[in-house]
């Protein structure tokens, strides 16, 4: 994700457009306001290079505030496991589309997540929570992989029916 979000920057800063960054878990870590200055993009690729995955995080909150607090027309680009309710989550698209913003949702899954390839017994830790799960992976494995794929094919499906530019990577 964080080179997909360099890479788009690079573009975008060499093609006139203002990026901003909006990074954050359950709360903002790091907010860099829209500049189209090539400069800009040194202060965007240091805080991604900081970034780091993991802690509990509040999609749905925090795209309803950034809706309220974007004033001018955007393009907001969201990178995620958007592993949320989907009902609340197209509700936040729509109110960043009720504000005149254009989505695009780059949906980022860990290959393992959609394999589930896992062969003897093992403890599941929640990356979001302090919970886990010990589990073999050969007894839910088809019911697991049934529940990814029914949501992955929703997600999409929801977005799309929104007017949602969705990418799965």
């Amino acid at each position: 994700a964080r080179t997909m979000v360099a890479a788009l920057s690079n573009i975008l800063v060499q093609q006139g457009d203002a990026v901003g960054l909006y990074a954050f878990n359950d709360k903002v870590i790091k907010e860099l306001p829209p500049r189209t200055s090539p400069t800009h993009l040194y202060a965007i690729n240091e805080t991604l290079g900081n970034l780091e995955a993991g802690g509990p995080t509040n999609l749905i909150k925090t795209l309803h505030n950034l809706a309220a607090k974007i004033r001018r027309r955007a393009m907001v680009i969201i990178f995620s496991d958007c592993f949320t309710n989907i009902e609340e989550l197209i509700d936040c698209f729509s109110h960043l589309h009720f504000k005149k913003h254009d989505v695009a949702v780059f949906h980022i899954v860990d290959e393992a997540e959609l394999k589930f390839e896992m062969t003897r017994p093992m403890r599941f830790m929640d990356m979001e929570g302090n919970g886990s799960l010990i589990a073999d992976p050969a007894i839910i494995r088809d019911e697991y992989l049934e529940h990814i794929n029914d949501y992955l094919k929703d997600i999409r499906s929801e977005c799309l029916k929104h007017k949602v530019d969705y990418r799965f990577c």
